[in-house]
């Protein structure tokens, strides 16, 4: 493919795909100051003074230690703290939001998360230099000081957090691998085996700690006394750092609770071996390195200032507003009467049902809602109405607007709507701020128009109003998709006749924001079926969990005649159905439904829904064809049920569409569970089920957090399109177990004092205990459903070669790992295990693998790809590089040992990374890098399997650490005569030439040779030769004295 062709697609597509974006942050950096952070507290958290205060302390502090860690480039100027509007002694003293919500602060403050604990964490959705969604604090973390002694000073914590939330950086700790063998020299001295094994996974590399398994134990500093398993010390082995070593300050993203530490690692100290998230998602780059290239700092923005002392943040304490407001702004034109599809509705008579179902099921509780609607000016039909009880709900609803095209046939002044709604949200001296005006148009506005959108786009941004857009049909109103963005709102569509995308959308508009799940009402079910005049009924089963079942509302529309279809709910258990036809059965439910015939739309409102499967039953009134709808939502069973919940955002990836899918029940992530997005197409139509995965390969940046995401492929018109996602509860068969807690501050277990004495933390090793699994698997929650809509999103085909030709490369392979596959026989060469990418992106199969490697510095394969050494077929021993396995499956390459010339090397580090390309010749990008050591002669931690002698004993080999959490299969180590076999062998090993035993690259492959330069750690090689020499000569010794 051209590279200018493929560069115009990017320029094309590269504005298209915004529509939402992880992070709806409206923090600044600049001179230096990051103004507009919004930190806001949950309505379940109790009223208190003293958490305000401790809150503002943090912040205090955490600007100072941000400003010396950017190294004096930011630092935190203005911060507001909203707080509930429940909390009563604030209504008098605090102002009143002019326009921040819960939804889109910066940092909540809210119960803990069943994962986390009381411990600070970010929920990042991208990868790296992707900012995140928001960071959590609980209100114990603020108001117990034992906090401190768990995370360190408050303030470290929270320039930990905002470094994951504000620069999309990750930990340089792990949980999943807190020990590795490091490939240029291990810093632990293993007290059990004499020798220097295994490096703690952090930054720098040397910060000196102590490993131990108990606290009883003497502690020195730089040294473990840790039980060894598959190589690695143990998940029992917790480091301890010296509370008084002052050598090193680095690094925040490490060890942010040691009173040293105030700095990032950079270029000079970074560890760019250890297996952390920050080396797979950023490319073995240093924290400092990803900061300093952020937008905040890129080009040198934001130099450093002089230190002073006016960086404590100046706080504001707002109160959130009491009810959200809505107005309608509905377009009326001649337009809207034309009929796009097979039901018979004009678009009109969609546009009314929808709007009708916003006001009777849509909107929250105790919201306001007016109405407006325009062609050539605009008209007031309702002001603000306070929507409490169904009757207030159905009086508004007869104020919608009932004739369309009838003062001006193609007069569309939506600048008109606009203005007007403006004008609703600030009746009687009231502030527009955090308004929402919901506007639906086909159209875009005509010309003539008295008030253009420009005209009135800068207002609505300066008076913070949020705009929510819903197409329909396919208006190519790009103005106003912006300013919905622009403003933080979002833009939906509807292509040709699809009333249910309009009710989707009106029930995402609608999504509460003051953090309040007890107010939110959930999608269940939400179908179309077209019943031509052969078919007479459908049915559909419907899921109520334990965790809903209040306020249920199942919803029916109808498309032609006045007369409603007639349906049978049946209850999972007792003895009756609900009905709106007393024919269907002989045992009716008491009555529970209503019937609006100027909409076509039947409604069955029930307080409380057993829970359990319900069936629901339609049967078409006549022989005439109709398009039925059916929509289900409930609620939180009760206040004290975390209820379970989708979140869902559309964002882009290399100018690529792509979908996310957060599910948890209240804040604890949901594993395991079956996502599914759907893309409708600007003709009505559907695409085929795409199913999101949590897997860790991209785009889902780690596996088994909650997050499901997939890229959007297989489009070939230009158009909007919209996405809806389903999620349900069956368990797809894969392992979703973890104890691994991500982008969270490190805790603290302990010091170890002068005299080498354990000083354990009073409130334990571990914030939890040990083997706490992380999140709820779907398994576990029983059947359940829900549905949400993520979106709309533009396309627009690439130029030149057609709409069909082929400019996607396959995805980026995220989790690569290499181990040695067998100790005991080094010929067996290495295990590469990652996730398949696809054809494009992460859709279909691949081609071929472009496999490279390298010995020494690993920063080649990135930097200079091409030059380093490559797999072919010959290579391979077990897999096929040569026919990739489908996307998003796990892939096996064995390949041959590297060929290496030098006799007496005994290990040798290697890099490996992998390209995927497609039958196109488009390439996908570089992997993360795999590092490993490769042991030519049994490693000290390797376990003979026969008790024979040193030189005929078999040695076992590691198992691949083929996830993210450490395998957790054992090898013993606890005999003296496998310990002193493994010595001896070392030292009496073979000198087989290794050229006969080893295969070799094909010919055309360039020859590696190893060199004194290039191998691991000479130093640390000549201190293993020393204890080695040393162990020999003590065995000769002891046989000796034995014969003596």
């Amino acid at each position: 493919m051209d590279f200018l062709c493929i560069l115009l697609y990017l320029l094309l597509n590269w504005g298209y795909f915004s529509n939402a974006e992880i992070s709806k942050s409206n923090v600044i950096l600049k001179d230096n100051k990051y103004d507009g952070i919004v930190i806001a507290i949950n309505p379940h958290v109790p009223e208190s003074n003293e958490l305000i205060d401790s809150i503002k302390e943090s912040w205090k502090q955490a600007s100072t230690i941000l400003f010396s860690a950017t190294k004096q480039r930011a630092y935190i100027g203005e911060i507001t703290i909203l707080v509930p509007s429940n909390w009563t002694k604030y209504k008098e003293t605090a102002t009143v939001s002019d326009g921040e919500t819960y939804d889109k602060a910066d940092v909540i403050i809210a119960k803990p998360n069943p994962s986390y604990g009381d411990a600070p964490y970010t929920l990042q959705y991208g990868g790296c230099e992707s900012p995140g969604s928001y960071i959590h604090f609980t209100p114990n973390y603020f108001l117990d000081e034992h906090m401190v002694t768990n995370f360190g000073k408050r303030g470290k914590a929270i320039v930990h957090e905002w470094a994951h939330y504000r620069w999309g950086i990750f930990d340089e700790t792990s949980e999943a691998n807190p020990f590795y063998d490091d490939v240029d020299g291990n810093s632990l001295y293993d007290d059990n085996t004499g020798q220097y094994l295994n490096s703690a996974t952090q930054c720098p590399k040397d910060f000196r700690v102590c490993c131990v398994e108990n606290t009883n134990q003497e502690c020195r500093l730089g040294t473990s006394s840790c039980q060894i398993e598959n190589g690695l010390y143990t998940e029992d082995c917790i480091c301890y750092l010296g509370n008084s070593d002052v050598r090193y300050n680095t690094s925040l993203m490490s060890y942010q609770y040691h009173e040293e530490i105030v700095e990032f690692c950079d270029e000079t100290n970074h560890n760019m071996n250890a297996p952390n998230q920050q080396n797979r998602l950023c490319g073995l780059r240093s924290v400092w390195d990803v900061i300093e290239e952020s937008v905040d700092f890129q080009g040198n923005k934001n130099p450093p200032t002089e230190a002073s002392n006016k960086v404590d943040p100046i706080f504001s304490v707002k109160i959130a507003q009491d009810s959200q407001r809505f107005v309608l702004v509905l377009d009326v034109s001649g337009s809207m009467a034309g009929i796009d599809g097979t039901s018979g509705e004009t678009r009109f008579d969609q546009m009314q049902k929808a709007a009708n179902y916003f006001i009777v099921n849509s909107a929250p509780p105790g919201s306001y809602i007016g109405i407006i609607e325009f062609d050539k000016s605009a008209r007031n039909n309702s002001g603000l109405v306070k929507v409490e009880t169904w009757n207030s709900r159905e009086n508004l609803a007869k104020k919608l607007p009932k004739i369309v095209g009838e003062r001006c046939g193609s007069c569309t002044c939506i600048g008109c709507g606009l203005k007007m709604g403006i004008q609703m949200l600030e009746a009687d001296g009231a502030d527009a701020a955090a308004g929402q005006l919901l506007v639906m148009t086909d159209g875009i506005e005509s010309s003539g128009s008295t008030i253009y959108i420009r005209d009135v786009a800068d207002e609505i941004k300066s008076k913070k109003v949020v705009i929510q857009t819903l197409f329909v049909y396919n208006s190519e109103n790009q103005k106003l998709a912006d300013l919905s963005i622009e403003s933080g709102g979002s833009w939906f569509f509807a292509g040709e006749d699809n009333l249910l995308a309009l009710l989707d959308a009106y029930d995402q508009m609608a999504e509460v924001t003051d953090g309040d799940d007890t107010k939110k009402t959930f999608q269940i079910l939400s179908e179309s079926c077209r019943l031509e005049s052969s078919d007479s009924s459908f049915i559909n089963n419907i899921i109520i969990d334990e965790t809903i079942g209040r306020n249920t509302v199942f919803t029916y529309t109808w498309s032609y005649g006045d007369i409603a279809p007639s349906v049978l709910l049946t209850p999972p258990y007792g003895n009756c159905f609900y009905t709106n036809d007393k024919s269907m059965t002989a045992n009716p439910c008491p009555d529970v439904h209503s019937i609006n015939v100027d909409y076509k739309t039947l409604r069955f409102g029930l307080d409380n829904t057993a829970y359990g499967t319900w069936a629901s039953y339609v049967e078409k009134p006549d022989i005439n064809s109709q398009t039925i709808t059916v929509v289900v939502t409930s609620m939180a069973a009760s206040d004290e049920v975390e209820p379970i919940i989708v979140e869902s955002i559309l964002s882009f990836e290399r100018g690529q569409p792509l979908v996310y899918a957060k599910v948890s029940q209240g804040l604890n992530p949901v594993l395991g569970a079956t996502v599914i997005a759907t893309v409708v197409k600007p003709d009505g139509e559907n695409s085929s089920p795409i199913q999101l995965w949590d897997r860790g390969a991209e785009p889902d940046v780690r596996i088994n957090d909650g997050i499901y995401s997939r890229f959007l492929t297989g489009f070939s018109d230009t158009g909007k399109y919209s996405v809806k996602v389903k999620v349900q509860s069956d368990f797809l068969g894969y392992d979703t177990s973890s104890v691994v807690r991500l982008s969270t501050a490190a805790y603290n277990p302990g010091y170890v004092n002068e005299n080498g004495t354990i000083i354990p933390n009073p409130n334990g090793p571990t914030l939890q205990p040990k083997n706490t699994t992380f999140g709820i698997s779907a398994e576990s929650l029983g059947n359940f459903t829900r549905q949400i809509s993520a979106g709309s999103f533009d396309y627009v085909p690439t130029s030149g070669g057609g709409s069909h030709t082929d400019v996607l490369a396959p995805s980026k392979v995220m989790d690569l790992k290499a181990t040695q596959k067998n100790f005991n026989d080094y010929t067996q060469g290495v295990v590469l295990v990652f996730t398949s990418p696809g054809d494009d992106f992460d859709s279909g199969k691949a081609s071929e693998y472009d496999i490279r490697y390298i010995m020494g510095d690993v920063n080649k394969l990135l930097t200079n790809y091409e030059t380093c050494l490559k797999i072919d077929d010959a290579s391979v021993i077990e897999g096929n590089i040569s026919n990739p396995s489908e996307a998003g499956s796990t892939q096996t390459i064995v390949v041959q040992t590297p060929y290496v010339t030098d006799e007496n090397v005994t290990t040798v580090s290697f890099g490996y990374a992998v390209k995927a390309i497609d039958e196109s010749g488009n390439v996908g990008e570089i992997s993360n890098i795999a590092i490993l050591n490769y042991y030519f002669e049994p490693p000290v931690f390797a376990v003979p399997t026969t008790t024979a002698s040193s030189s005929t004993a078999a040695y076992m080999s590691t198992s691949a650490n083929l996830t993210d959490d450490t395998i957790t299969s054992s090898i013993s180590t606890t005999s003296p005569d496998a310990k002193t076999m493994v010595v001896t062998s070392s030292v009496l090993s073979s000198t087989t030439n290794r050229q006969n035993s080893i295969s070799t690259t094909s010919p055309d492959a360039k020859t590696m040779v190893v060199t004194s330069s290039v191998l691991s750690s000479t130093t640390n090689t000549n201190r293993q030769n020393l204890y080695i020499g040393i162990g020999t000569l003590l065995l000769i010794l002891t046989a000796s004295l034995e014969i003596q």
